[in-house]
């Protein structure tokens, strides 16, 4: 059985994801999304939230399971015994710096190929940040959002501000 990971913050998980996340459910047997915290990083929602709206974003794909971790991605994969680690690039500068994490994911696990999914040219614009700035600003979320995941959102969800 092939399986692999799509990893990422996911704050929130946007169409985008969504259709890289749909792409490599074709592709291979078991897709798992894993919602991953960076500590660098300030998140808008909480990892249970950002994996709950990934579950419900991700409901109509059968092949698709999510899961949190905190640690690395490279124990995940070992864990898993994943074959690949699949990474959706908008830009030049996303698929640079996800080169960089795909040698040092591939000195640790050489088992586990890092492949990339350019996006699809529509959604080339939609990014989680994006995202946040339109929340910022009470503008709408439909089109970069799945809808259910809006209905979530909308119905009260804690978010840091």
């Amino acid at each position: 059985m092939s399986l692999a990971i799509v990893p990422g913050s996911f704050d929130p998980i946007t169409v985008g994801h969504v259709d890289v996340i749909e792409r490599t459910s074709k592709m291979f047997d078991v897709v798992v999304v894993a919602v991953m915290l960076n500590a660098q990083k300030q998140y808008r929602f909480t990892i249970d939230q950002r994996a709950q709206l990934a579950k419900i974003s991700c409901a109509h794909i059968p092949n698709v399971q999510v899961l949190v971790s905190e640690g690395m991605l490279v124990d995940v994969v070992r864990e898993l015994g994943a074959t690949a680690i699949v990474k959706g690039v908008r830009t030049i500068k996303d698929f640079r710096y996800e080169q960089e994490m795909a040698y040092y994911n591939r000195a640790q696990e050489p088992k586990a190929e890092t492949l990339y999914l350019p996006c699809s040219p529509h959604l080339k614009r939609i990014s989680s940040t994006l995202v946040r700035r339109l929340m910022d600003e009470n503008k709408s979320l439909e089109g970069v959002l799945m809808p259910d995941a809006i209905r979530k959102i909308e119905a009260g969800f804690d978010v840091k501000q």
